[in-house]
This record gives structure tokens, C-alpha cells and sequence, in this order.
């Protein structure tokens, strides 16, 4: 979920250098409408994961506009966004010194209806294309505000899908997504639930997600029978996927893989303590493997205002495949810290 990174290394020191830089700006237009530009991240979805657009990836300039209608039972989102792939322009300008890097434009919208306080249901459209020299659009309809319309020469993904969400009682939360890419003929689906107790100021977390083949993937005739096997598969144009700084903009594992996730957290004034259990297999057409992961600890809030923390816990790791041997792992990592959790950060693979 950070930046690009480079590799300093000399013969007496291992220096690694990434940028995290976020910022916004925007302009309220009423209470639940506005228009925004910085560079950050977005997430679509009530769950742990997202299958439309998620938080994983890196940070990216972009121009988000909110509108909301009808007491706000009616919200419409639209996104635009400039993306990059991190391989390199060679002939291009000034590429001498450091080639530039392919980028991909993208829209992001996202119509939500919510016609009773504990229900919602939303439609989102996401579109990613080549930009500007590198053969850009060649029709406005690609930067209209509207959505589902994206047809034609650039378009590298389109991924269009529902979201939804309905709390009963009070202290049950269902949610899921469906999810297809019309440009890579892949699936994907999530459904999950937030359990808000039994004890106060507790929450758990059940979810389930599965991605299928070729889901981040645009293919054409010629690369439809390409099994992806990984985010970033070797021998495939980054351009094809659905990813900015060679990260997925949907779940961060990829294609060609099903995870089970339990997690929960629990406070108790300014002590805290969080479990996770994640259960991942990973599809794969030549090395299939399972991840199993617990995570455990227990800290104590320092500053809430900036989420400043004092904490220790550990995490269990065992990767298991009967192909490939060299995949195996059983890894213990205990952890003693000081840290100020003000971004979401996936560690959990």
C-alpha cells in the first residue's frame, strides 16, 4: 500500500527508499455533497476487503465529485484518476536520464440507494484506460460524468458491480459485492458479516472472498486463455491490469484465489486488544498453495486524537504447497512497538 520504491543498496548499508504522500482539498457544496482533489486512495465497500476498489494499493492524484439527492437516500460518486504502471516509456523524452513510467487514466463512479437507515444497495462502474500519448482516448465520452458507457479503442478494464448492505437488530451487519470484468471475463464475489458485541465496544468480523481468473485482467482475443496465476504475471503488459504502481485496485492478492477471514477487536477505556484468523488459497494453474495467519495483540491508547499506541503482540505464519516445496513456510513474528495507526495498512498475506 506505499509507493514506488528504490533500492539504494551499497557494499556497507541496505537503504530502501518509498514515498507515502497524501493530501486533499475540496469544497462542500452541502451537507453530504462536495468536490475534492488530492492525492490519496478510495475504498468501495462496508468489508474488510474489496473486490470494486480498495484502499491497498498506493496513493494517486485525483478529482472526486459527491452529490447527494432525495435526503440523501440517493449518492452519487464519480472519480477521476491518473494511474501508473511501473514499467518504462524508453523512447520518450528526456529518457536518457529516467524514462518516464506508462501511465492509465481512470473513472471511478458509484450510485448508492438507501432507502431505509439499516439497508443500502449500490452500483459501481470502474474503468481504467491508456492515457495520453500512449495512445489516449479518442472520444469525451471517457471523462463524461456518467457511467456504464465506456466502450471502444483504449479501454484496458472495465469492472462493473454491486454492493450492499443490511443491518438487523442492531448488532448484525450483512454485507457482499459481486463483481465482472466485461474486458477480462473474470468473476469475483464477497459476503461477510459484522457481529457488534456480545460485550460493548466489541466487533467481529466473518467474511469470505473469492476471486476468479482473469478478474483484474484485461484480455483480448489473443490473451483470453491466459491463465494469471499471480497480481502481476510475468510475460503479461502491466497496462492489462487493473492496478496502479503494480498494486490491484481491488483485492490486493489478485486473481485465481478464495480467503476466509475472522477477525475482532475489542476496548476497554484505552486498552486494547485485536485478533485476526485469515485462510487464503491461492489458485494457482503451476504452484497452488494455502496461507494460514493469526495475529494477535494487545496495546494501550496513548493519544486519541492521533491514534498514538503502545503495543506487543505476534503473528503466526505457515504457507503450505504440495507443487512447489521451496513455497513452504512456518514463521513466528513477535512484536514490541510504538506506532500511530492513521492509514490502513494490509499486512495480512
Amino acid at each position: 500500500g506505499f509507493g514506488r520504491w528504490k533500492n539504494n543498496n551499497t557494499s556497507t548499508s541496505y537503504d530502501y527508499d518509498y514515498t507515502l504522500a497524501t493530501g486533499t482539498f475540496g469544497v462542500m457544496l452541502n451537507e453530504n455533497s462536495f468536490v475534492q482533489f488530492g492525492h490519496d486512495k478510495q475504498f468501495v465497500g462496508h468489508g474488510y476487503r474489496s473486490m470494486l476498489l480498495s484502499d491497498a494499493t498506493s496513493p494517486y492524484p485525483f478529482l472526486r465529485g459527491q452529490f447527494s439527492f432525495w435526503k440523501n437516500r440517493i449518492t452519487y460518486t464519480t472519480t477521476y484518476a491518473v494511474l501508473q504502471s511501473l514499467d518504462r516509456i524508453v523512447n520518450a523524452p528526456g529518457a536518457a536520464k529516467e524514462p518516464p513510467f506508462n501511465r492509465l487514466g481512470a473513472r471511478f463512479s458509484y450510485l448508492s440507494f438507501q432507502p431505509a437507515p439499516w439497508m443500502s444497495l449500490g452500483f459501481f462502474d470502474g474503468t481504467t484506460w491508456t492515457w495520453r500519448r500512449n495512445s489516449s482516448p479518442q472520444s469525451i465520452k471517457y471523462y463524461s460524468p456518467h457511467a456504464f458507457i465506456y466502450t471502444g479503442t483504449g479501454i484496458r478494464n472495465h469492472i462493473v458491480g454491486m454492493n450492499g448492505q443490511a443491518t438487523l437488530f442492531g448488532i448484525i451487519q450483512g454485507y457482499g459485492q459481486y463483481a465482472m470484468n466485461t474486458r477480462g471475463r473474470g468473476q469475483a464475489a464477497q459476503v461477510g458479516a459484522k457481529i457488534f458485541g456480545p460485550l460493548r465496544n466489541m466487533q467481529i468480523i466473518v467474511e469470505y472472498n473469492r476471486v476468479g481468473q482473469n478478474f483484474y485482467h484485461y484480455a483480448d482475443d489473443s490473451t483470453g486463455t491466459i491463465f494469471i496465476e499471480e497480481p502481476l504475471q510475468s510475460g503479461t503488459s502491466p497496462l492489462n491490469y487493473y492496478q496502479n504502481n503494480d498494486l490491484m485496485l481491488g483485492h490486493p492478492f489478485g486473481v485465481a484465489m478464495e480467503e476466509f477471514i475472522l477477525r475482532g477487536q475489542y476496548r476497554l477505556r484505552d486498552v486494547f486488544a485485536n485478533g485476526a484468523v485469515h485462510i487464503t488459497n491461492f489458485n494457482s494453474v503451476t504452484q497452488p498453495r494455502s496461507v494460514f495467519l493469526v495475529k494477535s495483540e494487545l496495546g494501550y491508547i496513548i493519544n486519541p486524537k492521533s491514534n498514538a499506541q503502545f503495543v506487543m503482540g505476534v503473528i503466526l505464519r505457515r504457507a503450505e504447497s504440495a507443487v512447489s516445496p521451496a513455497l513452504n513456510a512456518n514463521e513466528t513474528y513477535p512484536y514490541l512497538a510504538f506506532r500511530t495507526n492513521l492509514f490502513n495498512r494490509y499486512m495480512e498475506f
